[in-house]
């Protein structure tokens, strides 16, 4: 047991911590009564399961099952009900897990993103608030969903951006079954189901996350009449993809994730935690009193902090860019640092612009002298008339002889009717 955690197992009227805990699941608290709901069984499987031969869901993705990070201990806050959660007992779950000693939070819960093409708005986000303080305080890893709810625009949840906001992505199998009817007839898959005279969909089980993990035996995997039990359930959505995620907080990057080149990316974005995401939340127009609820601090004096220009220039490696017209100009702002071996070397720019998009970047060209660390750009967008689209993408990448650093480009059009209107 690392020395530093400080955490325990509390008993419940429906969970025996004496019979549960272990080297592996080493603390449980709870701020609910009961402890009857399989997820959680689910996401422990998946973030820290050791290895578990012959695993299935009755016969389906047979094989060995095992966790992102088997070695890992965890330890489980219950802070909400089937039903509701509680904000008091979420920032309650938040406080015992920081001060027990954790080194990630994974929370697989959402609250409301930003409405379409505004600012996120944080201060009434508990989770937001909560995790704030765990990872700008105290350094703890906070990972957290994305939400189930796209593809449509505005619906990533958990924005803050100091969370791990995690997505998830199909993989290349599929579980193929029958449906067998009460009266003997048996629907294949991939036949049409009608309801209306209207396609619901092509078939019983969707090639979607599908994640085979351990599930509760409190509860049935299944909504049937016959009671059923099992030790493992497959699931799906951006829990599933996230939890296996949260437990090594270096897998990041700009799409799927590449561990092996994480290991040396050459040049990064960094955020001064004690300083950049407070600018930032200044830049969102937050009051001092607001901005006391995230650090939990005395009120604090935006006109002391460093300022960025806009809360667009946070030093993130992503470019949202949001045109108000059709002849809009946006300037973003970014500081790179170059973590590779040997510190020296040019970074070359290759950009693929946007649809509509001129995007013009100075310097074009990132040169550090042999133990230079850092250097600043920016970056200009600059609409070229209208486009027959919402959203349009592109990509802007340095690379030296051994790194290649891609940072995204999503563009945000106004509204068609608005775009005449400006011209």
């Amino acid at each position: 047991m690392p020395p530093r955690f400080r955490g325990g197992c509390v008993s419940t009227p429906t969970f025996n911590a004496s019979l549960y805990c272990n080297s592996k699941l080493v603390g449980a608290k709870f701020f609910l009564q009961g402890y009857a709901a399989g997820r959680c069984a689910t996401r422990r499987s998946r973030r820290a399961g050791r290895p578990v031969e012959d695993a299935s869901f009755f016969g389906y993705a047979k094989g060995t099952a095992v966790g992102i990070a088997p070695h890992a201990r965890i330890a489980v806050y219950k802070a909400c009900s089937t039903r509701w959660c509680m904000d008091s007992d979420l920032l309650s779950a938040f406080d015992e897990a920081i001060a027990d000693g954790v080194d990630v939070i994974s929370i697989s819960l959402a609250a409301p993103g930003p409405p379409p093409g505004g600012a996120p708005e944080l201060h009434s986000d508990t989770i937001a608030k909560a995790s704030f303080y765990a990872v700008v305080r105290k350094g703890i890893v906070v990972s957290a969903a994305a939400g189930n709810s796209g593809p449509r625009r505005s619906t990533v949840l958990n924005v803050a951006p100091w969370l791990v906001t995690v997505a998830a992505s199909t993989i290349d199998r599929r579980f193929v079954a029958n449906v067998v009817l009460g009266n003997g007839q048996t629907i294949a898959d991939g036949l049409p189901l009608l309801r209306n005279g209207n396609v619901l969909g092509p078939g019983i089980l969707k090639p979607d996350v599908t994640i085979l993990a351990a599930w509760s035996g409190e509860i049935s995997p299944v909504d049937f009449d016959k009671d059923m039990r099992a030790q493992f359930n497959i699931k799906s959505g951006t829990e599933a993809g996230f939890a296996r995620r949260a437990s090594t907080p270096f897998a990041l990057g700009a799409g799927h994730v590449d561990p092996n080149r994480a290991l040396d990316p050459g040049l990064v974005y960094d955020v001064d935690t004690t300083t950049d995401y407070i600018a930032f939340l200044c830049t969102l127009g937050y009051t001092p009193k607001q901005i006391a609820l995230f650090t939990r601090d005395a009120e604090t004096d935006c006109s002391k902090q460093q300022q960025q220009v806009d809360f667009t220039d946070l030093n993130y490696p992503a470019f949202a860019v949001v045109f108000s017209s059709y002849d809009d100009k946006v300037t973003q702002r970014r500081r790179v640092t170059n973590v590779a071996r040997f510190t020296g070397g040019t970074y070359t720019l290759n950009i693929t612009s946007p649809h509509g998009v001129r995007v013009t970047v100075n310097p074009p060209r990132l040169h550090f002298f042999r133990g230079q660390r850092r250097k600043r750009y920016e970056v200009t967008f600059e609409a070229q008339g209208e486009v027959p689209y919402k959203h349009t993408f592109g990509s802007l990448v340095w690379s030296d002889a051994n790194h290649t650093v891609t940072s995204p480009i999503a563009v945000t059009w106004p509204d068609r009717a608005a775009g005449l209107a400006a011209i």
